[in-house]
């Protein structure tokens, strides 16, 4: 004859609500050679400590087509607006564990090399340090993130580990807290009218910053280093800006198909 016994025994439930999560833009990503622990320069390392797991994750820098003519950086060989399948870095993250903390300097456990590369002009990238839970009860009030800032490249993204339950008696909420819209105009108010003489002059997918033809596009994952930020083309994921012949507004992002 045989028999088991089972012990019960109760859990306890870590609470957590709020902003749970360090954030830090990234600056350089220093990735020499494949397989070799590589490291990261930041502007702040204040929340960051040796063995604490981050998530190194790329924000911004995909080539945005651009269609007939000359926008640099952009590729004309695709349609105004999509994502030129050229997305480098954009969209690649990494979960690691900190090594050593010196000065800006976060050196990493392992390689980021060959899948995450040394950033290029426009790219933006942004380290997360990521709590880890046994059981943990998401109190009543949620958590949430900081919102995407486009000046420190950080916020909008809530990561956490968790080894056993996750209970939830509020919500994880980063809902609005993304890519931001195009800005409300301080343009200048325009009394010429339109052009009965040159209308193409109103009709251009992509103007710079300083040419008050058009509105702002909304924020997406193009290369920030990507001057024509007016102009009725989407920016790959983010609304194109009204032109003064044809306003399409915020609905610039369905300009075509997208990513094929």
């Amino acid at each position: 004859m045989g028999f088991a016994v089972q012990q019960a025994h109760s859990q306890s439930y870590t609470p957590i609500s709020g902003s749970i999560n360090d954030y830090t833009s990234i600056t350089v990503i220093r990735s020499a050679q494949d397989f070799n622990p590589d490291s990261v320069v930041v502007t702040s390392t204040t929340g960051f400590n040796v063995r604490d797991t981050v998530m190194v994750y790329c924000v911004q820098g995909a080539i945005i087509g651009t269609g007939p003519g000359s926008y640099p950086p952009g590729d004309n060989g695709y349609n105004p607006g999509i994502d030129a399948q050229d997305p480098r870095n954009t969209g690649k993250y990494a979960f690691v564990l900190i090594s050593e903390v010196i000065g800006d300097t976060i050196v990493l456990n392992t390689s980021l090399n060959p899948e995450i590369l040394p950033m290029g002009a426009g790219e933006v990238a942004q380290l997360i340090r990521v709590p880890s839970y046994r059981y943990v009860n998401v109190a009543a009030g949620g958590i949430s993130a900081p919102s995407w800032d486009p000046v420190t490249g950080t916020g909008g993204v809530i990561t956490l580990f968790v080894h056993g339950i996750l209970r939830l008696d509020g919500d994880i909420d980063v809902s609005g807290d993304g890519f931001n819209g195009a800005p409300g105009s301080s343009d200048d108010i325009y009394t010429a009218g339109c052009s009965s003489t040159d209308t193409m002059l109103y009709y251009e997918h992509f103007y710079l910053d300083g040419e008050l033809y058009a509105g702002l596009k909304g924020e997406g994952i193009t290369d920030t280093s990507f001057p024509y930020i007016r102009g009725k083309a989407s920016s790959i994921n983010g609304g194109g800006g009204g032109n003064g012949l044809s306003s399409g507004g915020g609905g610039g992002s369905n300009y075509d198909a997208g990513v094929q």
